[in-house]
């Protein structure tokens, strides 16, 4: 369960030993019960790809409310990304753009709710489920006409809610221009936590993750106490005059 504690965010995080199958690694409570394994951190052989993953579900996501598994949240927290990182979003974007097109609506989230008006009016009057609608808009309207227009929307999505996350942020009591040094902490956290669980031998551990403005910890609770911390940098002054 995630929670607020005197402006500092507070979540559950689990880990399971990665399996041949694909399942295992790590989870925050937040993400679970939204699929078998939606949410959970991949675990492949570069740490860096894990940190990046684990930082992007947690500042990305989590801080600002954005659920983990729709194509809306997925664009919201993209721009998120982009934003924190100074990275291009355009290639994110045509990615998720071009998995819309090839997987369809997801359950919980119909396809009206995730395309343009200007698409949704193209849409066939009788209801078509999985990609049948998109089928029917790429044959009318041509695949790289509809791919761009769901990419050009899907960057609009990102932007327009850029302005309710910082409110998150800032209603949890949490300073949102401290994302980029907050990011670098946390990722440097869970190298601790990543790289502590496989130096042990763990199989299963589990733990209370906590971020403030001034400083991320991860206290393991299971399969034994122990604790770190990392401060994050100090703000830079301003010169004034």
């Amino acid at each position: 369960m995630d929670r607020i504690r005197k402006g500092v965010a507070i979540m559950n995080v689990t880990f399971r030993e990665p399996r041949g199958d694909g399942t295992g690694g790590w989870r925050l409570e937040f993400l679970a019960g939204k699929g078998a394994e939606e949410g959970v951190i991949p675990c492949p052989p570069d740490s860096r790809t894990r940190s990046e993953d684990f930082v992007h579900a947690v500042l990305d996501h989590w801080m600002p409310g954005f659920p983990v598994g729709g194509y809306i949240p997925r664009a919201k927290a993209l721009m998120q990304k982009a934003s924190r990182t100074g990275e291009d979003p355009i290639p994110d974007f045509q990615d998720l753009g071009e998995e819309l097109l090839l997987h369809g609506e997801r359950p919980g989230e119909p396809l009206w709710s995730i395309l343009p008006g200007d698409l949704t009016a193209h849409l066939p009057t009788r209801k078509v489920a999985g990609r049948g609608p998109l089928a029917h808009l790429c044959g009318r309207l041509g695949k790289g006409t509809v791919r761009s227009m769901l990419v050009v929307h899907l960057i609009q999505v990102g932007r327009e809610a850029m302005g309710p996350a910082r409110a998150t942020w800032y209603a949890r009591g949490m300073d949102y221009e401290r994302r980029v040094a907050v990011g670098k902490a946390l990722a440097e956290l869970f190298e601790w936590m990543d790289r502590t669980v496989r130096e042990r031998g763990w199989r299963a551990a589990q733990g209370e993750l906590a971020l403030a403005s001034d400083v991320v910890r991860f206290r393991f609770e299971c399969p034994l106490t122990w604790e770190w911390a990392r401060p994050v940098e100090p703000a830079r002054s301003r010169e004034v005059g």
